[in-house]
């Protein structure tokens, strides 16, 4: 069933080979949809900056997790095209950034609100040896109020993961996981006892989990553990897990020697393979998100065009401006 995200790959270094000019438009082409689903979202929200949930356009774990993709490669993209002087570029991205920011506050989901300050100050730290003493003052105290911001948004969606109990007059208070979050720690576990059950070969993948969520319900079948690790586990086993940590650490280890890089174009599709990999362990850490479509295409898009930038032999098509970084 995951057989298309293995292919991908291959399948876009073979259309980079035909048409070298495509790695330098996707930024573009990210960010004009990043624009365009914040409009849908801002209209399904009436117009009014609230919080959507699930009702948010591609729904709340598809968008989360490609803005958490696609936030910190805008950042990187408007700071490589200031570096090299190109300001209706600069621009663009400045619009695609505010503007995935505003689907972001629609679509408040936790994950998305984590990873997106913390990729994005990643982009901050690796740009900042391009910028002066002053300038990088001036970026820290923007993105500290960016985050300021970002929190005061957003922050009530972590009130929401706790219920507190009312104790009685002198006793401390009780805090407790909300239900939702309670049904994902006992997925958890039980993966994690699926996995010791079958800790080999797991249990196939394609497979469920039969278990008692709700008392009153009795046992339903669920088709996965929502944390890609455990998933992978308690499914495939230690042989699969291994095989699965190759598959994504192979091309980073090709990418890491190149972070430092020169050359502006392959120093920001490292740096952004580099981002939607955190954003892949981050989001994974609390879901199953290795099947989902919008995000998976993204990651291994990125991923081919950073290896076969930072393979390629004849640098055709620059970044931008054909203007290196200075130094």
């Amino acid at each position: 069933m995951y057989l298309y995200l293995l292919a991908l790959p291959l399948l876009a270094w073979t259309v980079f080979n035909q048409r070298p000019d495509l790695p330098a438009r996707l930024p573009f082409l990210w960010g004009l949809g990043l624009i365009v689903a914040a409009m849908l979202t801002f209209r399904e929200g009436g117009y009014q900056l609230i919080c959507l949930r699930a009702k948010a356009y591609l729904g709340v774990i598809e968008l989360g997790s490609v803005l958490g993709q696609l936030v910190p490669i805008m950042l990187a993209a408007l700071l490589a095209n200031f570096l090299t002087g190109c300001r209706k570029k600069t621009v663009f991205f400045a619009l695609a950034l505010a503007a995935a920011c505003l689907a972001l506050a629609q679509n408040c989901s936790r994950q998305a609100l984590l990873a997106v300050p913390l990729l994005s100050l990643l982009m901050l730290f690796a740009y900042r040896r391009h910028f002066s003493h002053a300038t990088r003052r001036i970026l820290i105290v923007l993105a500290s109020l960016v985050i300021l911001l970002h929190l005061i948004v957003g922050g009530q969606r972590f009130f929401e993961t706790t219920v507190e109990f009312a104790p009685d007059p002198g006793e401390p208070v009780s805090i407790a996981l909300s239900a939702s979050d309670n049904i994902r720690v006992t997925l958890w576990k039980h993966g994690l006892n699926t996995f010791l059950t079958h800790p080999v070969l797991g249990q196939g993948l394609g497979s469920g989990f039969q278990l008692e969520l709700q008392p009153e319900e009795g046992e339903v079948l669920v088709s996965h553990t929502h944390q890609m690790f455990i998933d992978v586990l308690a499914k495939t086993g230690i042989f699969g897990f291994l095989g699965f940590l190759a598959l994504h650490l192979a091309p980073l280890s090709l990418l890491w020697p190149h972070r430092h890089s020169q050359d502006p174009e392959t120093f920001f599709w490292v740096w952004a393979a580099l981002a939607v990999s955190l954003q892949l362990l981050l989001n994974g850490l609390t879901d199953q998100i290795f099947g989902l479509k919008p995000m998976m295409y993204i990651h291994w898009t990125v991923i081919a065009a950073a290896l076969w930038q930072t393979h390629r032999s004849q640098k055709e098509v620059p970044y931008c401006c054909n203007q290196s970084y200075p130094n």
